[in-house]
């Protein structure tokens, strides 16, 4: 039975990793990394005192960086609306984070409050999309 937990903390292990990698690519398609590093700088939770740990993790997340422990590693926002997500730790995912509207209200408060540029903004907003599984919208199924 230990193997068999083993075994499938493994496999669920290399799939995020395979995930990572992908949103990796698709990141990279669209933007450098020298803008990624620079939204990284504008947007560290350092610069914000009152952001909370929650929404630092979330930030590290859209941004491919690491600011708390256990990071999160995996967002997605279900179809009635709310998000959840994975840390490092768990296999599945295992934490509610709220409502989208509040998620989404948020993070368009944090990119007014770091004074970006049209591009670092339209940056963000890419990635923000490109990171977070979206699952409220389904394509129609094709006939």
């Amino acid at each position: 039975m230990v193997r068999r937990v083993r075994e499938y903390k493994k496999m669920v292990e290399q799939a995020k990793s395979a995930e990572a990698l992908r949103k990796r690519e698709i990141t990279g398609a669209f933007m450098g990394p020298e803008e990624v590093e620079n939204l990284q700088k504008k947007l560290n939770p350092g610069r914000f005192p009152g952001m909370s740990r929650k929404m630092a993790a979330i930030v590290g997340y859209i941004l491919d960086k690491k600011w708390t422990d256990p990071a999160i590693d995996e967002m997605a926002i279900s179809s009635d609306g709310f998000v959840v997500a994975s840390t490092e730790d768990d296999v599945g995912m295992n934490q509610f984070i709220g409502s989208v509207a509040d998620l989404e209200r948020n993070w368009e408060g944090l990119l007014e409050a770091a004074d970006l540029t049209f591009e670092e903004r339209r940056t963000a907003e890419q990635l923000f999309v490109i990171r977070i599984l979206d699952s409220r919208y389904t394509p129609p199924e094709e006939m």
